[in-house]
């Protein structure tokens, strides 16, 4: 029976009485760690604790083993009662040595180790002292040589500098052990070398150094850069937003679409029934309507009846050669005029002297006025200059013409009985320009797709598409997509500086009624249009329902 120190450590007890030695989890566990075992080596191997050593095992061999035999009776007679209070102490003190060594794991550490660590503590505010002070040296004395050591000036914004960098490194440090760094070390870092992720010294660090002009234009820049990249990148949508301008439709307007629907169904020379239903299904009529929703009950279904006649023409003129075309026009001028009779068999000329004969009766002076945007409209549409328009800006002078931009303005006037004056046309001009690009603009986008089917199916001289839409993507290389959702920016941006230009002179001195009247009107017009050509089928194959 060896009853050394070492040998017996690992022991709670004496042997079982089946022979076996219990263990003890703590003390293996204790002997774990360095500390532990390089002391009892250390006693093991001194000379001055030798000699008790030997003394302690010679007396073990002389006493011990007469008695043993009586002690292994004891120990199995009290067995039952000692053993579950023994292991229940021993696992006990087992967790505690647990919990010390998850809480200071330094215990766990070499002896060498330890003694310098605890040096190190003993010895810290002496060495950060020192650090710091070094360390705010090292900053001034570089922060002096660069405001140029020039007396008592340079070294004002030395120490003003070196303050702020302190500050600044004081905040990164505590940043460091907010976000579970240890922080024991404070790296100098100069202002040039923050970055945006010091939020904390943003503020203070814009206004203080622009004060002594150590302003570094790269941290805004990355400030600047970081804010970008929150916001959400582009999306195309096909879909635009809406219009700023309002929508209203004229009160009597399903009573007048059913009268001028039957109207022109029964006497227009239609090709086919088929093209006279699709004619019923576009509500034509209905556009007038939601055009002009301030016209005049006694003037609501000439200017209705007027606008679709147009409508009409530019189908039968887009069928034909641009020699045809000017040939049925130069044949209907007259007639409208009053001029020439009409040929009563001819529905052409009967419903075009009809019309305006009907609404130079009611005001003479603005059917004039209406006439001529017609005569400017129809003679472009038959034009040969709209086959050579090599650019955008010719491209919208012209189409601002054949869409009947100046026609469908005179019709608003007309509906309402608005008189002008010349020097109130003149005060308005920007305003016009404005008007003129959105209706050209919206009509171009909305109508493409049926311009391009009727081409396909007629490929004649004045179906040839002239459209913002094809001159867009073709100088830019998009496809047409994405052409109109270019095309629907600059709509919006035409609309808020169309306000923006009624705004200024409605603030302006010598603003009559019927002046006041004429730009909402406008805008009612650019509102109804866009409206109807959504949901219209003759330019969306599958269009939106007018109520929708």
């Amino acid at each position: 029976m060896n009853l050394s120190f070492s040998a017996h450590i690992g022991t709670m007890t004496g042997p079982t009485a089946n022979g076996d030695v219990p263990t003890s989890k703590f003390l293996n566990r204790l002997t774990t760690f360095p500390t532990v075992s390089t002391g009892i080596e250390a006693l093991k191997s001194n000379p001055v604790m030798a000699a008790p050593l030997a003394v302690a095992k010679r007396t073990s061999l002389l006493f011990a083993t007469p008695v043993f035999p009586l002690a292994s009776l004891s120990y199995f007679m009290l067995e039952p009662l000692i053993e579950p209070i023994m292991k229940k102490l021993d696992t006990v003190a087992h967790d505690s040595l647990s919990r010390i060594e998850s809480t200071w794991p330094l215990i766990k550490e070499q002896p060498e180790h330890i003694k310098a660590e605890i040096e190190y503590l003993v010895l810290l505010p002496w060495t950060k002292s020192k650090e710091q002070k070094d360390y705010v040296s090292s900053t001034y004395t570089d922060e002096y040589s660069r405001c140029g050591k020039g007396g008592v000036m340079a070294k004002g914004r030395a120490l003003i500098c070196t303050q702020l960098i302190v500050l600044s490194d004081g905040l990164l440090w505590i940043k460091s052990l907010l976000n579970g760094g240890h922080g024991r070390k404070p790296v100098a870092v100069k202002t040039q070398d923050i970055k945006p992720d010091s939020v904390m010294f943003s503020a203070i660090y814009r206004s203080l150094w622009r004060s002594i002009g150590r302003y570094d234009s790269n941290y805004e820049f990355d400030l600047q850069v970081a804010e970008m990249r929150k916001q959400r990148a582009y999306v195309p949508a096909d879909k635009p937003p809406p219009t700023i301008f309002a929508i209203r439709c004229h009160p009597k307007a399903d009573q007048v679409c059913a009268e001028l629907d039957e109207y022109f169904f029964k006497n227009w020379p239609w090709k086919d029934k088929a093209t006279a239903q699709q004619f019923l299904r576009s509500e034509t009529n209905r556009w007038a309507c939601l055009a002009l929703p301030n016209a005049r009950d006694d003037r609501i279904l000439d200017s209705v009846r007027v606008n679709t006649l147009l409508f009409l023409l530019d189908d039968v003129a887009e069928a034909m050669s641009l020699s045809e075309g000017q040939a049925l026009y130069k044949r209907l001028t007259p007639i409208a005029l009053g001029k020439a009779l009409p040929d009563r068999n001819d529905p052409y000329e009967w419903m075009t002297y009809d019309i305006w004969k009907s609404m130079r009766a009611t005001d003479p002076e603005l059917t004039e006025v209406v006439w001529q945007g017609a005569l400017l409209c129809i003679t472009a549409q038959v034009d040969e200059a709209r086959l050579n328009c090599p650019d955008l800006g010719s491209l919208l002078k012209h189409r601002a013409k054949e869409a009947g931009i100046a026609f469908v303005a005179a019709v608003m006037r007309y509906s309402q009985g608005l008189h002008l004056t010349p020097d109130d046309i003149t005060s308005i001009s920007d305003i016009h320009t404005t008007y003129a690009l959105l209706g050209v603009t919206v009509n171009d986008i909305l109508s493409f797709d049926k311009e391009i089917r009727a081409l396909r199916l007629n490929p004649t001289e004045g179906a040839q598409i002239l459209n913002m839409t094809q001159a867009l993507a073709n100088d830019t290389e998009l496809n047409y997509k994405a052409s109109k959702r270019v095309l629907w920016v600059l709509c919006r941006e035409w609309e808020v500086r169309h306000q923006q230009l009624v705004k200024e002179r409605m603030q302006k001195k010598g603003v009559s009624k019927d002046l006041e009247r004429y730009l909402e009107g406008l805008e009612l017009v650019l509102g109804g249009n866009e409206w109807w050509s959504w949901r219209t089928e003759r330019y969306q194959e599958k269009g939106l329902k007018m109520g929708e």
